[in-house]
């Protein structure tokens, strides 16, 4: 899992993502209406009043078994269970272009996963032999300015397709555009081998004067392949401009 990308052009960290863990205030939300009353003379503190900037649902309470970084890898069976991929080894560097390698042996058959970081960005190419199993899948967590705002925005092809704050499903997806004017930049997905994308706003819930809130942390890429689709290699590229600036696919 890469848990750090800079583009210091824009300065600004795509990976400063935040993990969902469970926070002492929780228990208040869980308790709810339930919730002792406040009796005592004065004005109660902001920490001690119940109120919901939104609504909070138990799944927004969940917590994450891993940090949000980028390139999270899972294996898929028949029905659509996850099994995290983690215990790859790393190989050493393997270029002179800030490229890096690590494999993973499975009980039938073995990954590779090469990183590697170029001028515009960074790649990940996966190369597979013998893997048994029904698909595949990595998770992309990139933390974006704009959060849930008017100011972002997926853009598939020149088509907007509506902001960083909704969820999208879609087939056969090999480029996606995530602007950001906050920002200033965007950041273009590129696919070799067509997936089916999940694409998802990541929030923690907060506690403030205003009330128990949610927090949009990052956007979510969620990218799914069936196995007999991964014959060959896989790359993916994240290429990151600012914006009207365009950059060739390295």
């Amino acid at each position: 899992m890469v848990r750090e990308f800079d583009a210091y052009a824009l300065a600004h960290n795509f990976g400063d993502t935040l993990r969902r863990q469970n926070e002492h205030y929780y228990r208040k939300i869980h308790l709810g209406a339930t919730a002792p009353a406040h009796h005592e003379e004065g004005i109660a503190s902001a920490h001690d009043r119940m109120s919901f900037k939104h609504e909070i649902t138990p799944q927004d309470l969940e917590t994450d078994a891993f940090g949000k970084g980028l390139f999270l890898d899972r294996r898929l069976d028949a029905s659509g269970n996850a099994t995290p991929l983690t215990d790859y080894r790393w190989d050493g560097d393997t270029g002179p272009d800030s490229e890096t390698a690590f494999s993973l042996a499975l009980e039938a058959g073995a990954v590779t996963k090469t990183l590697r970081l170029h001028a515009h960005g960074m790649s990940a190419r996966y190369q597979f032999a013998g893997v048994h199993g029904d698909g595949f899948a990595t998770e992309i967590n990139l933390a974006m300015p704009s959060c849930d705002g008017p100011a972002g925005r997926y853009l598939l092809g020149k088509k907007i397709l509506g902001g960083f704050g909704e969820r999208w499903e879609l087939d056969q997806l090999d480029e996606l555009i995530l602007e950001d004017e906050i920002l200033g930049g965007q950041v273009r997905l590129q696919i070799s081998q067509p997936a089916r994308l999940f694409a998802t706003p990541h929030f923690t819930v907060s506690q403030s004067e205003a009330g128990f809130e949610k927090i949009m942390q990052a956007v979510t890429l969620y990218l799914q392949w069936p196995m007999s689709d991964l014959q060959q290699t896989l790359t993916i590229d994240l290429t990151v401009a600012a914006l009207g600036k365009t950059t060739d696919r390295p």
